[in-house]
């Protein structure tokens, strides 16, 4: 589903996010990317998503070539990306906000007049909205806006928007952070049954080991923009050089 190949992202001279990255995916599969800060996670995500251009490489989605595709043409061939933070969603509601992921691409001119049509698809698409989320059992705060609703009900709601179209490719951002303990398992299991649903291809990445544990068997590490291991997660977090970048051990 998703073939990164030598990836190199750079800022400035010689300061490289990504430093010749080969990255793969097969569909409906879910991977874990994991790494510490700084190591190049979510430049590898931006670099799919169209906001980071790459320098040399290149990146495939289900064969096609992304080089030369804006980020709303990556979305509209079913990539879909969860937020690190969520605090620049607050002004809408969980229900309009799930609108944007269940969103057709339209003309510029019809939000300027908007036809009986476009209307009644808008319409249509809140409708959906609710119905999910009464699905995951949030239909309370459906027509609350997210800026008062409790912290773990934001991030629950970004990742049912990322799921509500149905991508190809869920990219998720750090979906437990901030999120308490008690609330991780039902995030693992609202990110499992989702993904499920919607046969999407998944990637995770998170700082919470026995978090991913439940919803990735397969792995890449990356460390200072380079892959240092990838395989099997259990097998993985044996590798010396794994523990010794990763998880801060000597």
């Amino acid at each position: 589903m998703l073939q990164v190949k030598s990836a190199v992202i750079e800022f400035g001279v010689g300061l490289r996010a990504l430093d010749g990255v080969n990255f793969s995916v097969e569909a409906k599969l879910s991977h874990a990317l994991l790494g510490s800060n700084g190591s190049g996670k979510t430049s590898l995500f931006n670099a799919v998503c169209g906001y980071y251009r790459l320098k040399e490489g290149s990146i495939h989605l289900d064969g096609r070539d992304l080089g030369r595709l804006k980020s709303h043409e990556r979305a509209a061939l079913g990539v879909g990306r969860s937020l690190q933070s969520v605090a620049a969603i607050q002004e809408l509601t969980p229900r309009e906000y799930i609108a944007v992921g269940l969103h057709t691409p339209r003309r510029y001119l019809d939000f300027l007049l908007p036809t009986p049509g476009i209307l009644r698809a808008n319409k249509a698409e809140l409708q959906q909205a609710g119905d999910l989320l009464r699905d995951v059992g949030l239909h309370r705060y459906a027509d609350t806006p997210l800026q008062v609703c409790p912290y773990g009900v934001r991030k629950l709601v970004d990742v049912v928007r990322v799921f509500a179209g149905k991508p190809k490719l869920a990219l998720l951002d750090e979906p437990s952070s901030g999120v308490s303990n008690s609330d991780k398992p039902g995030l693992a299991e609202l990110i499992r049954n989702e993904s499920s649903r919607s046969q999407s291809c998944m990637i995770l990445i998170d700082h919470d080991i026995e978090f991913v544990r439940q919803l990735c068997p397969t792995a890449t590490v990356l460390a200072g923009g380079k892959v240092i291991a990838e395989g099997r997660l259990n097998q993985i977090l044996h590798n010396q050089d794994v523990i010794a970048t990763f998880l801060g051990q000597a």
